[in-house]
């Protein structure tokens, strides 16, 4: 239990609070053992907690040597060799679309409905740079954001770092991807809109953020380039036949 982060939970008011109050909090705070979390509404907290709760039952705290990063997933490699047994052509879409978007803009956002050639999308992106891949299928903005500051440390060659909440990790990330050239391919969005919507506010400094979704999502910064993914031509589809046997 020594390990495991010991969090203080202060709502952000206006109101002045009992002296005798304040000076707890300043005291704890002094002593540099607690992390404190700041909310402003019941919504707010309640993600926060969540999301804490979410941390302290993952291994995190429970390895001894935290500071290792080459145990942690790379998922841009996974996806690489599971495409590397297909007989992947490059896409129209790609060609004609992304690739020159993205030697304008930092921030895209691919929309299309299953089967269209998203994934592929990203796959190709990931063949032309550094890059990181992650699905947002069954993640919480606590887990994704984690993750990802922990492949940019790897990235970076520095040690994995140890936080206490969701707004920390972010703040890492954007930390990291002022260091380094790479590409965030966050696929599967819609499926994690909290997430897809706090990961859409990362400002990618060097390199560059994309999120692929089925559907639109809302609050997405207004630099965000939306590509809409029309699916495989039928000049493709039969290049992809011909290839395939």
């Amino acid at each position: 239990s020594e390990r495991l982060p010991r969090l203080v939970f202060v709502k952000k008011t206006k109101e002045s609070r009992d002296v005798r109050l304040d000076e707890l909090l300043k005291e704890i705070e002094a002593s540099g053992t607690v992390s404190f979390l700041k909310f402003r509404t019941k919504t707010e907290l309640v993600r926060k907690v969540r999301d804490a709760i979410a941390l302290t039952v993952t291994e995190r705290f429970v390895d001894p040597d935290d500071s290792r990063t080459d145990s942690v997933a790379n998922y841009t490699s996974q996806l690489k060799d599971e495409f590397a047994t297909k007989p992947i052509i490059k896409t129209a879409f790609f060609l004609s679309q992304v690739r020159p978007a993205l030697q304008q803009q930092k921030r895209l956002l691919i929309l299309g409905p299953p089967g269209v050639g998203k994934t592929v999308t990203l796959f190709q992106v990931a063949q032309t740079g550094e890059s990181v891949y992650l699905s947002l299928r069954n993640r919480s903005l606590l887990s994704a954001a984690s993750y990802l500051s922990s492949r940019l440390c790897q990235i970076a060659h520095q040690k994995a770092r140890s936080l206490s909440s969701a707004d920390d990790w972010l703040q890492s990330c954007e930390s990291l991807m002022q260091q380094v050239s790479v590409s965030l391919l966050i696929d599967d969005a819609e499926q994690s809109l909290d997430a897809a919507i706090e990961l859409a506010k990362l400002q990618p400094g060097r390199g560059q953020l994309i999120l692929a979704s089925r559907s639109s999502l809302p609050m997405v910064p207004d630099d965000f380039q939306v590509l809409r993914c029309q699916g495989f031509t039928p000049d493709e589809v039969t290049l992809y036949l011909q290839k395939a046997n």
